[in-house]
């Protein structure tokens, strides 16, 4: 029977390289969690946008398909609209997210009065909704 004897440098891991590799694995975990924070913080922006838009959409579409003239505004919170001043319906945002903006108002013929809606959020971003009067396109800008 042969046994083995282990030298000196076969023993395994040093404490120092356990160290070495916890402290990179901690490293790469922080990395990971604030680029998932900030990818989530940019859906939820795209979201709240997606919703506004659809919104200007469903007025818009109102107002083609009853053949009337449809005014929409917004709540300064974000939290409802109206439609005609006396439709008073609630709308999912991001807290901490501000609207500005005047009444926007679509004909029957599809198209709108043009105007924008500037939403403003706590850190900072803000993004600009402006309607073409000319061709009814809504174009979205980042400031």
């Amino acid at each position: 029977m042969r046994i083995k004897i282990l030298r000196a440098g076969n023993r395994g891991f040093t404490l120092l390289e356990l160290l070495v590799v916890i402290s990179l694995l901690l490293v790469f975990m922080t990395i990971t969690v604030v680029s998932i924070s900030r990818i989530s913080e940019k859906y939820e922006r795209r979201e709240a946008l997606r919703r506004i838009l659809k919104v200007i959409n469903h007025a818009r579409i109102i107002a083609v398909t009853e053949r009337k003239r449809v005014s929409l505004s917004f709540s300064e919170d974000g939290r409802t609209y109206s439609l005609d001043g006396n439709i008073s319906k609630n709308i999912s945002l991001k807290r901490g997210l501000r609207i500005e903006g005047g009444t926007l108002v679509f004909y029957p013929s599809g198209r709108n009065s043009g105007g924008s809606l500037n939403i403003f959020y706590e850190d900072g971003m803000s993004y600009t909704i402006a309607l073409d009067p000319v061709t009814s396109k809504v174009a979205i800008f980042h400031e």
